[in-house]
């Protein structure tokens, strides 16, 4: 009976299927009905597919075993690519749109019972009685899954899915039931090969690729999730795990519609869920109250059902739905006009086009109104538009109206457009032509070339213009070629021209002072004319069969592109008057070997021999500046360099075969780049004009021995990485800073880091081969991985200067490795807990003078969630960044008298953290009620965990640092102050403890939001840091009465008390004019209703830190 029942329950969904099938069959359109009449034959190309992507689990009946079975069916149609030929011999491309348009039958050998595995399938694609086939090739994945870790989630009830209607067949009628599928997961995925990526949004990316899980769980109809936990399997790859789905109760009340925004007409009712633009008011259970719009982003999204057919001129029904609240709204179907536009000026302004045809006819009206201007066409035109008509009505076209329309080939303008230039069309590189109404007054078109209407001027010549083009005798201007982007421009000149003359394939202008274009299929030697004294840019670009040029002696300037890409070019005769050689004057003369630079040059341009075939290069003495990527990717291996230069661009001589390098002590600045990737780069010597090395300057070269004089002072990010031969370092600057992964993989065998460092940055010299590190005590920082991979350093002495550590300093090495498990110290430095256990008690020991950044961060270090107390020793004098982020066993601590420094972010993620006690003696930090404050409380570092859900911030707080509330537990927190400065992420977020907060890489947080209310005055400080929190719609404000505070002493207003404050109230006192009458109320430092000169002795005292004098107001 079982069995019956469900074959009964298939023949019903299969014949309404069927009949739903028919009937879209039915209306579906064939726009390409040319492609079917006049079609001939068409080919696919094989497909290939990574095992288990591109597809989706399925179940289907088993008959031979007697059940359901899942399976994964692979769905190729969006790889589909191929040729599709005309019966007049023309091709069109084929894409997925295209065998859909036309309405191709696609048949394959899929089924539960022959599902595909690795190799070769074949499927067969029929059209109008032709068949054509093509192999769907299944690969093997990139890689091999070793374990699936996702998180448990919590979703609010009937959100992150829809709604959808199943057949209830006791009911004999379709129910509507909410399902859940939006499965925003978070977790690792570790690969055999050790590597791993982070999950997110329901996949990860590998390699540059995302992939996506399928997820599998026991939801139907008779099923129903409700509050509670459910298991979801996630799949890929032939791996599966499970998580826990948990359903939590909706917080919200109930839903109003606001406004509902008109909608334009659509083919399908889903097309309108997405369409669908409304402003919304959610109240919560807990009387909360909030405004929405449908367009923004929030945690938990409302879902749309659209009720019925919507239509013009209708009140169109649809239900809003957030958790169990819902909402009925009406909404007005407009005309889709295939534009959006605004009406101004009696006329209407286009500012987009929602067209997603090849062909685009801009209407002459719209609503009733003339068309007179385009500003925009939008940016969707990348695939899709090749031809646009502007009707006779449009008198404007903005600038930037075509911005984006990459494959626009034909443009047809109107009558009435007033105004054109060359720059509207500068980056539609495959525009061929543009054709203007012969009616237009200001401009006509002569083979797809635009003039203005007196024919003496080229407005417009299209990039993608391939043909060859004669330009009018009566043209005198031509300036519209070097905006051109092409460098394929093919054009000759009337013979009757007054105002151009060709000769031999060149034509200059008819003075024959100026090259205007030479012909590109001119070969062999040319000679200039020495009546000429100007080369048009671009001139004699892409000229591949030039091999001589002698230029005119009145030349100054190779300009623009001149000779770039003449590919055959091997001689070029310079003049002794060039003084400029201008950007991409030589870009790409692969063939040029040599040349002779003027001794008059005096600047050469950005790339101006780019990718040329130079092998060697004498800048001249008179060049002060050699720009960015001059010589980048040439052949130069032997490079000279002139006594006036200052500067070398970036880039200059990168991925050039150059050799040796001597910079001259006229160098004062090296850009970033400028021999990175320079493979035979073997020495270099740097002059005494240079202060620093900047990022990836010598990067990935051939260096073997390296001396940074004493005039270096800064050496910066990835300046010598990976150079792999360099063993010899010498530095001998004082104070210098050594930048961010400056010597990654350096082997640097002969180096012992020198005593004149002053700071060392992440990962500076990370996975040499360094053996010693007795750092000087002119070092203020060792940085995160500052050593860390150094496989061979065993003997490290740190002086008890140094106070700013990373505890990941020395991860790697042969000293850190053989430390026991257990408290880490390094001389005077408590680096970090080692190995997988951790007490609960941890004692530091005495005469411990820092603790390094991130030292108990549970990220770095095993099991310390597991300490409760931390005892800390009287020696103590700085607590790193990060220090104890991640202990969520930690409840209290006292921070000892001896402390100067506590990191940023130390007591982030101490989840149970309800006290900070500051000794009262601490010259530098105090605390309140167990809450962490600078000395003077203006500041307010971190806020334990609060026994209340309300704190009250004291009146003598100016600033609120990051994340200060990150784990007070406190919902409400009352800011009196209307000027307190909000740090980013001060109140409303947190991190999760097992993730690492700070990235190596790029420095951001890894946050979440925290629901937060802030009770504060309208227009505070604190009220602007909500309105300009976009990110976070958990945080709210309440608006309470503003408080007046006083900042005695602070008489300017400035939020400092300074010398500036003293000469206010100096000048107030003697009477000066615009002083008389300012507002001294803060300089009433004694309290005693007057300003006068007791004030300005206290002030001038409190100033100069009398003791006694610290707090104002002075009232002894």
């Amino acid at each position: 009976m079982r069995q019956k029942h469900k074959l009964t329950k298939i023949f019903k969904l299969v014949t309404v299927i069927a009949l739903m099938a028919c009937l879209l069959m039915s209306s579906i359109p064939i726009t390409n009905a040319a492609s079917q009449t006049d079609f001939k034959n068409f080919s696919i190309d094989d497909i290939e597919i990574i095992q288990f992507t591109n597809g989706y689990y399925t179940e289907d009946y088993d008959y031979d075993k007697d059940e359901y079975v899942k399976w994964y069916n692979y769905d190729y149609s969006s790889k589909i690519v191929g040729t599709a030929t005309l019966t007049d011999g023309s091709t069109v491309d084929i894409d997925y749109a295209w065998i859909s348009d036309n309405d191709v039958d696609l048949t394959d050998s899929q089924s539960v019972n022959n599902q595909w595995g690795l190799g070769s399938h074949q499927v067969t694609a029929e059209l109008e009685g032709i068949k054509t086939t093509f192999n769907v090739n299944i690969v093997k994945p990139p890689f091999t899954v070793k374990s699936i870790e996702i998180n448990d989630i919590d979703i609010v009830e009937c959100t992150s899915g829809y709604y959808t209607k199943d057949y209830d067949y006791d009911k004999d009628e379709y129910v509507e039931w909410y399902k859940y599928n939006n499965f925003d997961v978070r977790g690792t995925i570790t690969f055999n090969d050790g590597t791993s990526c982070d999950i997110s949004y329901g996949g990860f990316e590998y390699k540059d690729t995302y992939y996506s899980f399928d997820f599998e769980n026991d939801q139907s109809y008779e099923n129903q999730w409700d509050i509670g936990t459910h298991k979801v399997v996630a799949k890929a790859f032939g791996f599966e795990t499970s998580f826990n789905c948990n359903i939590k109760e909706s917080p919200y009340a109930s839903i109003e519609i606001l406004s509902v925004a008109p909608v334009r007409e659509k083919e399908n009712s889903w097309d309108y869920e997405y369409a669908l633009k409304f402003v919304y008011k959610v109240t919560y259970k807990d009387g909360r109250v909030e405004q929405r719009n449908s367009d923004d982003y929030y945690d938990d999204n409302p879902t749309i059902s659209i009720i019925g057919d919507w239509q013009i001129g209708k009140e169109n029904e649809f239900i809003v739905h957030l958790g169990k609240a819902t909402a009925k709204g009406y909404a007005e179907v407009i005309p889709d006009y295939g534009f959006d536009f605004v009406a101004q000026n009696d006329g209407i302004y286009i500012t987009n086009c929602t067209l997603e045809d090849e062909d685009i006819i801009i209407p002459e009206e719209i609503a009733g109104k003339k068309v007179i201007g385009i500003t925009s066409l939008g940016y969707h035109f990348d695939t899709n538009a090749k031809s646009i008509t502007i009707p006779d009505s449009v008198k404007t076209i903005s600038e930037d109206a075509f911005e984006g329309c990459s494959s626009l080939q034909s443009l047809t303008i109107g009558s009435g457009v007033e105004y054109l230039s060359a720059k509207m069309f500068m980056y539609l590189y495959n525009l061929s032509e543009i054709n203007v109404s012969s009616n237009n007054k200001n401009y006509l078109s002569i083979e797809g070339v635009v003039y203005n209407s007196a024919v003496d001027t080229m407005v417009v010549y299209p990039n993608g213009k391939s043909k060859s083009h004669t330009i009018p005798a009566s043209v005198s201007n031509i300036d519209a070629i070097t905006e051109s982007k092409s460098d394929n421009i093919n054009i000759v000149f009337a013979d009757e021209s007054k105002y151009y003359k060709t000769v031999d394939g060149v034509t200059y202008t008819v003075d024959m002072t100026k090259v205007v274009l030479c012909n590109k299929t001119k070969g062999g030697k040319y000679t200039m004319p020495d009546s000429v004294t100007q080369i048009s840019d671009k001139a004699f670009a892409a000229c591949k069969n030039l091999t001589d040029v002698n230029i005119s002696k009145n030349v100054t300037d190779i300009v623009y592109s001149a000779f770039r890409g003449c590919t055959s070019l091997n001689n070029v005769s310079l003049p002794s008057n060039v003084t400029k050689i201008s950007n991409e004057a030589f870009a790409k003369c692969t063939s040029l070997k040599d040349i002779s630079l003027s001794d008059n040059l005096e600047a050469i341009g950005d790339s101006a021999f780019y990718e040329s075939g130079l092998a060697k290069i004498t800048i001249p003495d008179k060049v002060k500046s050699v720009d960015d990527y001059a010589f980048a990717r040439s052949k130069v291996q032997t490079i000279t360099i002139g006594k006036s230069v200052e500067t070398i661009g970036e880039g200059t001589f990168q991925l050039t075969p150059v050799i040796n390098v001597s910079i001259p002590d006229n160098v004062k600045s090296i850009g970033a780049s400028a021999f990175c990737l320079c493979e035979n780069l073997k020495s270099i010597n740097l002059g005494s004009g240079l202060t620093e090395i900047k990022d990836c300057t010598f990067a990935k070269t051939a260096l073997n021995n390296v001396f940074i004089p004493k005039n270096i002072t800064k050496i910066c990010y990835k300046a010598f990485e990976n150079c792999n031969y360099l063993n010899d370092l010498e530095i001998k600057g004082d104070n210098v800073e050594i930048g961010e992964s400056a010597f990654i993989c350096c082997p640097l065998k002969n180096y012992s880091p020198s005593e004149n460092i002053s700071n060392y940055g992440d990962s500076s010299f990370r996975y040499s081969k360094i053996r010693n590190f007795h750092a000087g005590k002119t070092v203020t920082e060792i940085a995160y991985n500052s050593f860390g991979g150094c496989s061979e350093l065993s003997d490290i002495q740190i002086p008890d200067t140094v106070l700013k550590i990373s505890s990941c300093a020395f991860d790697g090495t042969k000293w850190y490795d053989a430390q026991p498990d257990g408290s880490v110290y390094l001389d005077h430095i408590y680096l970090r807990n080692k190995g997988e256990s951790a007490p609960q008690n941890l004692t530091i020991k005495e005469g411990t003078k820092t603790i390094a950044d991130g030292a108990l961060f549970n990220v770095f270090c095993g099991a310390t969630e597991n300490i409760k107390t931390i005892s800390l020793p009287d020696s103590l004098i700085r607590i790193g960044d990060l220090a104890f982020n991640g202990c969520t066993s930690l409840t209290e601590i006292t921070i000892p008298a001896s402390v100067e420094q506590i990191g940023d972010y130390a007591f982030l993620g101490c989840e149970s953290l309800t006290s900070i006690n500051v000794d009262p003696n601490n010259k530098f930090y105090s605390s309140e009620n167990g809450v962490l404050f600078n000395k003077n409380k203006t500041e307010l570092i971190y806020c334990p965990k609060q026994s209340s859900g309300e704190y009250t911030v004291p009146n003598s707080v100016k600033t609120i640092k990051s994340f200060a509330f990150a784990n007070s537990g406190t919902e409400r927190i009352v800011i009196n102050r209307t000027n307190v400065k909000l740090e980013d992420y001060a109140i409303g977020y947190t991190t999760e403890p097992w993730i690492p907060v700070v990235s190596e890489v790029t420095k951001k947080w890894s946050s979440k939001n925290l629901d937060a209310i802030i009770c504060c005055a309208k227009g505070s400080t604190a009220d602007q840091y909500v309105q300009n929190t976009k990110d976070n719609d958990k945080l709210k404000c309440e608006y309470i009465d503003p408080t007046i505070i006083i900042d005695f002493g602070d008489a300017n207003g400035d939020g400092e008390i300074n010398a500036k404050d003293r000469m206010m109230l100096t000048r107030h006192l003697a009477k000066w004019s615009g002083y008389e009458n300012i507002d001294m109320t803060a300089a009433d430092l004694n309290n005693d209703g007057a300003v006068n000169a007791k004030d300005r002795m206290i002030l001038t005292r409190h100033i100069a830190k009398w003791s006694g004098y610290e707090t104002l107001p002075y009232t002894k």
